[in-house]
């Protein structure tokens, strides 16, 4: 276990010197067994991932319990399941892409019940699901040969299934919190960025530049993602408040920024040579949008993938030195202000639009 302390040259390296918004950053391991472990999600005290160590017995989700510090087991049909895709995960539920039908459906295993369930076997291809709450949403291609990609979803809860979006060209990339879902949409062929609204049944559109984007992520009012603009010397993290209309950068250290991920006011990606941390290497990072000023998470492994937050804690997939074998890492943020919806730029905390989780 190792913990950075964000003082001296980390601090003097945030904006105009100011102290720190984490004071501490610990980084613990969650799965370091033989085989390599892929994709994790995190939910509240589970984190759930990928895991080849027991293949040839079935059992490639694992999970782990932050709170009483105890792995489980989960077995889909091992010939089916997407080793190495990134996992969904709820308060009740892992969600993954599973291809037993001869196409790529999903499927999800109730932790309470202990019994796997379809989510949605329709023809054609259901890929990349996200989840939060009662909903799940993915990528579908069951209108390839009309609208190409499209956005569905699922409430859990209530077995209705959602056509979230079926606009022509392609529409991937979800990302969804609380009511609210957003995609990557090729429909003005471009990269552009809408969202949808559960609860008003509307859609939207999240202003950006024209370049290209990719993984967006959302919090309350905040949308997140990485963007490459004309003549950049490489990924940059770019944000835009829905309340505020108020667009803003995250990250634009050069190199490359990307794969943000959003939790309250705490926005965490990976950063290929941040700074003089190992040029070369990708790195975590985190911004606290309340203090503006980014933190390192973690430079102790070399590349790292699928970053997630919840609360406090952060998870990713990641390599040693030397190591073949990806393991899952997690760190704790410790010393900051407690995490809220922020309006950025401004610094003041805005109202809650849905109930911290």
């Amino acid at each position: 276990m190792r913990t950075w302390l964000l003082t001296g040259a980390v601090v003097a390296m945030l904006a105009g010197g100011a102290t720190a918004a984490w004071a501490s950053v610990t980084e613990f391991p969650i799965c370091q067994a033989a085989g390599p472990q892929f994709g994790p999600a995190i939910c509240g005290d589970l984190v759930v991932w990928s895991d080849l160590r027991d293949y040839d017995a079935g059992q490639v989700i694992r999970g782990y319990n932050l709170k009483t510090k105890s792995e489980f087991a989960i077995c889909p049909a091992k010939a089916a399941f997407a080793c190495g895709a990134k996992l969904a995960l709820t308060p009740t539920a892992v969600i993954w892409q599973d291809k037993r039908n001869g196409n790529w459906d999903i499927y999800g295993y109730n932790l309470t019940t202990k019994q796997e369930f379809p989510i949605c076997t329709a023809p054609g291809d259901q890929v990349a699901p996200v989840a939060y709450g009662d909903y799940v949403v993915w990528a579908d291609a069951r209108n390839a040969t009309t609208s190409g990609w499209d956005i569905y979803g699922l409430n859990l809860k209530t077995k209705q299934a959602l056509a979230i979006c079926t606009q022509p060209k392609e529409q991937t990339q979800a990302a969804i919190q609380g009511d609210r879902v957003v995609w990557v949409d090729g429909r003005n062929n471009g990269y552009d960025l809408y969202g949808y609204d559960l609860a008003a049944q509307t859609e939207f559109l999240v202003p950006t530049a024209a370049c290209a984007k990719e993984t967006p992520s959302i919090y309350g009012d905040v949308v997140v993602w990485s963007y490459e603009s004309a003549g950049s010397s490489g990924w940059d993290v770019h944000g835009y408040n829905l309340k505020t209309n108020q667009a803003f950068p995250i990250s634009t250290k050069g190199c490359a920024q990307h794969h943000p991920v959003i939790w309250k006011n705490i926005v965490v990606y990976l950063d290929n040579g941040a700074y003089d941390y190992g040029a070369g290497t990708q790195d975590v990072w985190g911004y606290d949008l309340l203090t503006q000023q980014d933190f390192l998470i973690c430079h102790t492994m070399h590349f790292k993938y699928d970053p997630g937050i919840w609360g406090n804690v952060v998870v990713w997939q990641g390599y040693g030195a030397g190591q073949d074998n990806p393991d899952i890492s997690g760190a704790r943020l410790a010393g900051g202000a407690t995490p809220q919806i922020v309006s950025p730029l401004i610094k003041r905390p805005v109202q809650l639009m849905y109930p911290p989780h």
